[in-house]
Order: C-alpha cells, then sequence, then structure tokens
C-alpha cells in the first residue's frame, strides 16, 4: 500500500487511518490527467505489426502516387511504340540503339 506515496502522506494515512485513501488519490489523478497525453502506453492500443515502419511505407500516399506515375508513364511507352512487333521492326523503325533497349527491355510487348 505503500507504492507512490511520500512518507508524509503514509503517516497521515497510519495516524488517521484513513481507510481508501490511496484509492481516492488514484482516482482523483486519474480525472486530473484525463484528456493529457499519456506518458506510458496502455496495454491493448490495437493490434502490433512486428514490421510497423513497412506497413507505414506500404500504406502512404507517396508511396501509392509515385505507382500511380509510374504506371502512367509505362502506359505512355505503351501507346507510342507499336505492340507485338518482330525485333527487325523495331530495329528499322527507332535504330539499332533504340530498338535494341525497347526488344530487351520488352517495351514492345508491355500491355500481356
Amino acid at each position: 500500500m505503500s507504492g507512490g506515496l511520500t512518507p508524509d502522506e503514509q503517516q497521515t494515512i497510519e495516524m488517521t487511518g484513513a481507510v481508501g485513501y490511496y484509492e481516492n488519490r488514484q482516482e482523483a489523478e486519474k480525472k486530473e490527467n484525463a484528456g493529457k497525453p499519456s506518458s506510458t502506453p496502455e496495454k491493448n492500443q490495437g493490434w502490433t505489426f512486428r514490421g510497423s515502419k513497412l506497413l507505414a511505407v506500404l500504406s502512404s500516399l507517396r508511396l501509392a502516387i509515385s505507382l500511380f506515375l509510374i504506371l502512367a508513364f509505362l502506359t505512355i511507352f505503351g501507346t507510342f511504340i507499336e505492340q507485338g512487333r518482330d525485333a527487325p521492326f523495331y530495329i528499322a523503325g527507332y535504330g539499332e540503339k533504340w530498338g535494341g533497349w525497347i526488344v530487351r527491355l520488352k517495351i514492345d510487348d508491355i500491355y500481356h
């Protein structure tokens, strides 16, 4: 019963025989601290994930927008570069350097 009490408070309880003082003090502190952020985390504040940092990154708006922009950029390639033709077609049309890159990176078959 002495946990958290100052020596003066302990002596007052012993001298007056105040029963329930400690419990009333705890309730008063709870009311006083209501609405203030707690310095110690409460138990069971919801589920936690071992890789919560990973979960935060995967659920971020920045990642979603980045992925949509990458998808849009790749779709532009698929729109302007004819799809499904043979390698000689791309080499003849875009030159040996760019035609080779189109075939190597499979930009000639983006939608499949």
